[in-house]
Order: structure tokens, then C-alpha cells, then sequence
């Protein structure tokens, strides 16, 4: 028995070094990353130019060493730095970049982030070995948010997995822009000067909401993407429930404010014509930015759309991986339970040593006194 206790600690404190710091030579680190949180893409000035890093409880590194950030295509492994990023007293990470001439992460098929360990200062314009985070959007949601926000799919195709049009905005995109469109053509028609003018103004609206390639077909269309997409992932589930509700919402007031319009055509008074487009502006502005009661219309949905591609920081994980140049390990001293774990494995250890040369020399006497 004393034997077996004295092997389990001298085990014990044998393995417990290299689970915790780099080997003697730092060409092999196996550090626990801490931190989690959510990396979005956003417009700033242009369309989804803006990438946007939000991590909080972070591992803090050593004084010579900085984390950096990366996109990454994941069809040509086209990488291009995002900075290097501070990290806040309290370990968080808040951080922005924007593309190179404000050019769309999403066309350019951005749909991997990584954030690696790099040695301050920093010669090498590549990346290290050292990897503590990365993430990659699934293929066919990073499709979906491409058809519908960046690229849509080509016209009358039903097949919405297939890659989308370089030419056509996504379906969101486009939605917005020909509602911005009918509320135009809805101001003229009231600021006409006769009621036959005011009726062709309106016939214009009715036919931007109705035509085959209208309005009322877009909207529809977000519905059959939306059906396509399935994801167990719980960022992605929710943000698609989001855009069915606020597209849900849309098509209402698009139908609310087509019927109005309809119904116009049939009035005798330029007056009265004129207020009753008042409530077909303001379904179609509902359509388009929702309410002030707070139910989002397509310019939410296109938000939601955004938060689809969410590239996600996971909880603590192990990572092995070499290092770029002589570069000193992570100081953990900030992962609280990292050096309590040490020291109890190192107590432990050394209990069972001990325990075990006790038993030992007490089996000796005993055999020394029945001598």
C-alpha cells in the first residue's frame, strides 16, 4: 500500500508541470484560453464594413506578448489582420476594424476570425502558431447572410443554397431600397396638383408593391430563405426568428398600405385623396423602419441579419500549438482557478508521498520489533 501511495504522487506531480506551462525550450505550449464573447459585422460608412470584437474575461499574457486579430477566407485562405488588440484592466476585449477601402466582409467571403498570441515587438507580418480563438460560420448560413444582405440569389431561382448574384443586392438590401422608393413616390402623389395626377402617382406605388419582382415578392422570398436555413446554433436560431418576425411585420403593412392605395383610386377628392395617402406613407414607412411602439420592420430585420454571422468566442478550451520565435508563455495568473488547481495537485502529491514513506517506516519498526 505504501508503495502504490508513493507512485500515485510522484505521478501526480510528474504531469502536473505540463498541463499548466510551456516545456523548457517554448517550442510547444498547451495554455487554457480563457474568455467569451461575440465578434459581429456591422456598417460603418458602407455596407457590412466594420468588424466589431466584444470578449470579456480574457487570459492575460505576458508583458512581451499582444493578442491579434484576423480574417480569413476560408475558400482561398486570403488572411488579412485585423490589429492588435488591447485587453482592459478587468480582461476584456473591445475592438474595431474596418476593411481596406471600406470594402464588404461578406463579399469578399470573410467568414473566419482568429485571434492569435504575437511577441511584442512584432517583425513577422504573419500570423503565429499560437492560436487562442478562432471561428468559422457554417457554409450555408454564411451563404444565407450573403443572399441576404450582400448578394442576392439570381432571379427565379428557388435553389437559395446556390451561391448568389454578384450583380444583385440581397434580398434585404434590395427590399429597403424600393421602399425608400414607393414612400418617394407616395410624397409626389400627395404634392400633386390634380387628383389625375395624384392617381398616376399612386397607380406607380401600387404597381412597385405588386409586380412580380415587387415589393410583396420580396418580402415573400425572405421567407422561403429563411426555411432553409437550419441551425441548432442558438445565436443563429434566434436572429432568424427575428428577421421572420420583422419581415412578418413588413409584408402586413406592405399589404395595409397596398389596399389604401387601391382604395384611393376611387376617390373623387383631391383633398381627401391627398389625407388618405397619409396613412399609405405610414404603412410603408412601418414596412420599412418599423414603429415606435418598438416592432422592427426591414431595416431591423437587416440588423438581425447581420447578427446571423456572429462569429463566437467559446467557453475555455485547451489549446496545443507551437510558437512563433522565442516567445514566453501566457501569464495565466489571471485564470483564478489555473494556479489553485496547481497547488492542490502539488498538496495532493505531495500528502500521498508522504503518507506513503509513513506507512512505509511504520511497516519497518513493526518488522524490526516482531525481530
Amino acid at each position: 500500500m505504501s508503495r502504490i501511495l508513493i507512485t500515485l504522487g510522484l505521478m501526480l506531480l510528474m504531469a502536473l508541470p505540463a498541463s499548466v506551462y510551456a516545456d523548457e525550450h517554448g517550442d510547444v505550449v498547451e495554455v487554457p484560453f480563457a474568455g467569451t464573447g461575440a465578434i459581429t459585422v456591422s456598417d460603418n460608412g458602407a455596407m457590412s464594413n466594420r468588424l466589431n470584437y466584444d470578449i470579456k474575461g480574457v487570459t492575460r499574457l505576458g508583458a512581451e506578448q499582444a493578442y491579434e486579430g484576423w480574417m480569413m477566407n476560408s475558400l482561398t485562405d486570403e488572411l488579412v489582420s485585423t490589429g492588435v488588440m488591447a485587453v482592459t484592466p478587468d480582461g476584456n476585449i473591445m475592438h474595431t476594424w474596418n476593411t481596406p477601402d471600406d470594402g464588404n466582409i461578406f463579399e469578399k467571403h470573410y467568414d473566419t476570425v482568429k485571434i492569435t498570441v504575437e511577441p511584442v515587438p512584432d517583425d513577422d507580418a504573419a500570423p503565429s502558431n499560437m492560436l487562442a480563438y478562432s471561428f468559422t460560420i457554417p457554409e450555408h448560413t454564411f451563404i444565407h447572410t450573403q443572399h441576404l444582405i450582400s448578394h442576392g440569389p439570381p432571379p427565379g431561382e428557388e435553389g437559395h443554397l446556390l451561391p448568389g448574384d454578384p450583380e444583385r443586392d440581397g434580398l434585404l438590401v434590395e427590399l429597403q431600397k424600393e421602399l425608400a422608393a414607393a414612400i418617394a413616390k407616395a410624397q409626389e402623389a400627395q404634392q400633386a396638383d390634380s387628383l389625375d395626377g395624384l392617381k398616376a402617382a399612386t397607380r406607380e406605388v401600387i404597381d412597385m408593391i405588386d409586380r412580380e419582382d415587387g415589393i410583396l415578392r420580396h418580402e415573400q422570398s425572405i421567407h422561403t430563405e429563411l426555411l432553409a436555413e437550419l441551425s441548432y446554433d442558438p445565436v443563429v436560431t434566434k436572429n432568424i426568428a427575428l428577421i421572420d418576425e420583422y419581415d412578418s411585420n413588413a409584408e402586413m403593412w406592405t399589404i395595409a398600405a397596398d389596399d389604401q392605395a387601391k382604395a384611393i383610386l376611387d376617390e373623387s377628392n383631391l383633398e381627401v385623396a391627398k389625407t388618405l395617402l397619409n396613412i399609405v406613407i405610414g404603412n410603408l414607412q412601418a414596412a420599412k423602419s418599423g414603429t415606435a411602439a418598438g416592432a422592427g420592420g426591414i431595416d431591423q430585420a437587416y440588423v438581425a441579419a447581420h447578427n446571423i454571422a456572429t462569429f463566437s468566442v467559446p467557453a475555455p478550451v485547451a489549446v496545443v500549438s507551437e510558437v512563433k520565435g522565442e516567445i514566453e508563455s501566457p501569464d495565466t495568473g489571471d485564470v483564478a482557478w489555473l494556479p489553485s488547481l496547481a497547488q492542490m495537485g502539488a498538496l495532493a502529491a505531495l500528502a500521498l508521498i508522504l503518507g506513503g514513506g509513513a506507512l512505509m517506516y511504520r511497516e519497518r519498526r513493526q518488522g524490526v520489533s516482531k525481530a
